[in-house]
């Protein structure tokens, strides 16, 4: 399956953006770090106008997130990336033994909102389940501050 599912995450990005509208494609280990950032970011803001503790109480510990799904074989992550800088990421989480994937973290830096960051990355991972044959099943939505354009999504797919 990771053959089939690495061809298909590959061959996803040949079509060219709209003008200034974030470029997503696959993550790499060299946007470990700006990912964290981005992450950490998200994070930190969400929980400051929420009143909690943050879920990632330190860009190590971001990072340290980031680095574990980049190197995952069974997680496939995209990047938001604008004028090269990245936005956000996210991740498609398969697991083979039960046929299903999951999508998260999805992570998009505040300073990047309203930009369509989040939406294309969610996209982009709903679009490589399909393609991999994991139908949508149910999904469960996280409200996230009123001034977040879209909620905060966790996705379940469940195989046929």
């Amino acid at each position: 399956m990771a053959t089939a599912v690495q061809n298909k995450f590959d061959s996803r990005f040949s079509e060219s953006p709209a003008f200034d509208e974030p470029v997503i494609r696959p993550i790499c280990e060299a946007d470990i770090e700006a990912a964290a950032r981005a992450a950490f970011a998200a994070h930190s803001e969400l929980a400051a106008r929420n009143g909690h503790p943050s879920e990632h109480p330190n860009l190590a510990f971001s990072t340290g997130l980031v680095k574990v799904k980049v190197k995952d074989p069974n997680s496939r992550g995209f990047v938001a990336e604008q004028r090269g800088r990245i936005l956000g990421s996210v991740f498609l989480n398969f697991f083979p033994s039960a046929s299903i994937a999951a999508v998260g973290p999805l992570t998009v830096d505040p300073s990047a909102e309203g930009s369509g960051a989040g939406r294309l990355l969610l996209a982009s991972a709903l679009d490589l389940a399909n393609e991999c044959g994991v139908p949508h099943r149910a999904s469960r939505s996280i409200p996230g501050p009123p001034s977040l354009a879209c909620p905060l999504q966790q996705t379940r797919f469940c195989g046929a």
